[in-house]
């Protein structure tokens, strides 16, 4: 993508953390005098197209590692009108619906609060509260103004996972390796081995408190593994979704 002056617009995206506002670290290495990545980790028909921080544990994949600027960073304007910065502020995915009918992305810091006793995150925008009732939805930005932004339509922020942004309402402290996480619930939660222990986060256990134990059999998945046939294995075609 390019704007009007013809120069290449990059699109910022949110880190891993949702901490930081990154763009992505897909670059052509040869310009940079690096390898091309290694056989069997080129995604492209460019060989030289790849991240420019990277490594095997992760396949070579571009990663949004490159920061642009971090939603800690209090010194730093807002880019737009209720961007908020300092410890409470997180990475938000962004959506703009041009008056061109062209769709742009970017990312933006916005305010938030992790709601304990709600189990949803709540966000700051401007003076007003939008609240994330799960992971994924979708909201109309507060502060968007016409007039502001000529040039779009409408803009829309993606609520991050609350297990990223707010990891103490999902099973606290991994339930201190004292419990395991359920799932089954909307509000995941600690199980304690210790069945006296209904603290949040399994802290209340006393002593060590191991799982129960298991006793592997002949029919267990976890005894010793059978061998495979001496066969020849036939692997799948991997099909690509994209084409």
């Amino acid at each position: 993508k390019f704007n009007n002056y013809g120069e290449p617009m990059i699109e910022t995206v949110c880190d891993v953390t949702n901490k930081h506002v990154t763009v992505c670290d897909l670059v052509d290495r040869s310009t940079m005098d690096y390898s091309a990545a290694p056989d069997g980790y080129q995604y492209f028909s460019n060989p030289f197209l790849g991240p420019l921080h990277s490594s095997a544990q992760v396949e070579f994949c571009p990663l949004p590692s490159l920061e642009v600027y971090g939603c800690g960073d209090t010194t730093r304007e807002p880019s737009i009108v209720g961007e908020s910065f300092g410890s409470s502020s997180r990475c938000f995915p962004f959506t703009m619906l041009e008056v061109s009918t062209r769709t742009s992305n970017s990312a933006y810091c916005l305010e938030t609060y992790c709601d304990a006793q709600e189990h949803v995150l709540r966000v700051m925008v401007d003076g007003v509260e939008v609240i994330c009732d799960f992971d994924g939805q979708i909201h109309p930005y507060p502060a968007f103004n016409k007039e502001l932004y000529p040039a779009h339509r409408s803009m829309f922020f993606t609520c991050p996972r609350l297990s990223v942004v707010c990891p103490e309402l999902i099973c606290p402290a991994n339930c201190s390796g004292r419990g395991r996480c359920d799932h089954s619930d909307d509000k995941p939660r600690c199980i304690c081995f210790d069945t006296t222990d209904e603290s949040p986060s399994c802290d209340k256990s006393s002593g060590v408190i191991f799982p129960p134990k298991f006793t592997p059999t002949s029919k267990s998945p976890l005894a010793s593994p059978t061998p495979l046939p001496n066969k020849s294995i036939t692997m799948l075609p991997v099909i690509d979704e994209s084409v």
